[in-house]
């Protein structure tokens, strides 16, 4: 990530559970996983930026399971589902999911 001193303190702040993560093993990989979802870096790096948490949840356990989730139920990819899809508890993101899958046009 490109931060300023004050940029990459106020990351931490925010989320300092990034300090546990291994930078090649666990940053890197969850920061392309963002970036390929998204298919725009700069979009990416915004949403890691303002949400560093993102960075810190499981790729294997929980991102890439939600996001094939999300697409097999035809759902828009933007930052904000991926925000979601990070964030949500396990009971809030199957409770969002099922509504979503009910309410879709058919």
């Amino acid at each position: 990530l490109d931060l300023t001193d004050q940029d990459l303190s106020k990351f931490i702040l925010k989320a300092p559970s990034i300090l546990n993560c291994n930078i090649e093993s666990n940053l890197d990989l969850t920061l392309d996983f963002y970036i390929d979802a998204l298919g725009n870096e700069r979009e990416a790096m915004r949403l890691v930026t303002k949400n560093p948490s993102l960075l810190a949840y499981s790729l294997e356990k929980r991102l890439k399971p939600r996001l094939q989730e999300t697409r097999d139920a035809g759902i828009l990819i933007d930052a904000g589902c991926l925000r979601r899809i990070g964030q949500y508890t396990d009971d809030y993101w199957k409770m969002a999911l099922s509504f979503v899958r009910d309410h879709q046009e058919l």
